[in-house]
């Protein structure tokens, strides 16, 4: 578990009160599923002292392939952490709902731990208002 210490611990997202007033935080591997969620929610060049931080989600409206789309995203998480997720465990899957939501599931694994995680997201494409 020594090695979770290098994970660190930043602000939870979406950020939300800890109930002490203060903001809710995760550290470990909980931090690493927050960070995830930040990169698959953010759009590329919102942050001013990170630009590369984030997705083109813009691209999402251009891209109808759901395969290329689940690319870009690969993509995106690796830059962002790229030591922290092991890259030959990271798969994507991507579609849009009826309801043009964009489902975004990742199986990954954080390299300081053997056990593979899921994550599964949805949000509203750009396009569909």
């Amino acid at each position: 578990m020594a090695g979770l210490s290098n994970i660190g611990t930043s602000l939870d997202y979406p950020p939300r009160p800890n109930g002490r007033g203060g903001l809710a935080l995760a550290s470990g591997v909980a931090n690493v599923e927050s960070e995830i969620r930040a990169t698959i929610e953010t759009v590329k060049g919102s942050h001013i002292f990170e630009p590369w931080f984030g997705w083109p989600i813009a691209v999402f409206s251009g891209i109808p392939d759901v395969a290329a789309t689940a690319a870009v995203i690969r993509s995106a998480l690796l830059l962002a952490l790229p030591d922290v997720l092991d890259p030959s465990s990271l798969q994507i899957t991507s579609s849009i709902s009826d309801a043009g939501l964009l489902n975004v599931g990742l199986r990954y694994r954080v390299v300081t731990e053997a056990t593979p995680r899921t994550l599964e997201v949805s949000f509203r494409a750009p396009d569909q208002g």
